[in-house]
């Protein structure tokens, strides 16, 4: 299983904003799986899983990264060079974002 998030901020503005509660639950139900790095992950292992970011936000560093922390649970991080620092204008129709 590869878990795909975007932004963790106490105000879900879209399908693509998670509330740092319910991210901790989910990472909570992880308990029982292995959490590994991409590169260690095995489809056909389903104890497997991997937590991903796609575009990294300030909310996630904000956020998620303290509930990761406390699992100690590692991660993937995909990040667009060009945006570091900049807004998501680009995404209409999305609410305003910082990426990190």
């Amino acid at each position: 299983m590869i878990l795909m998030y975007h932004k963790i901020h106490p105000e879900v503005k879209s399908m693509w904003w998670v509330s740092p509660d319910s991210f901790y639950l989910q990472m909570l139900d992880l308990q029982n799986k292995k959490v590994v790095y991409l590169d260690d992950y095995d489809a056909s292992d389903p104890s497997h899983c991997v937590i991903t970011f796609d575009g990294i936000y300030e909310n996630v560093w904000k956020f998620g990264v303290p509930i990761l922390q406390h699992f100690g649970y590692p991660f993937e991080l995909f990040i667009v060079g060009d945006l570091m620092g900049k807004g998501n204008e680009f995404d209409a129709g999305e609410p305003p974002a910082r990426f990190a």
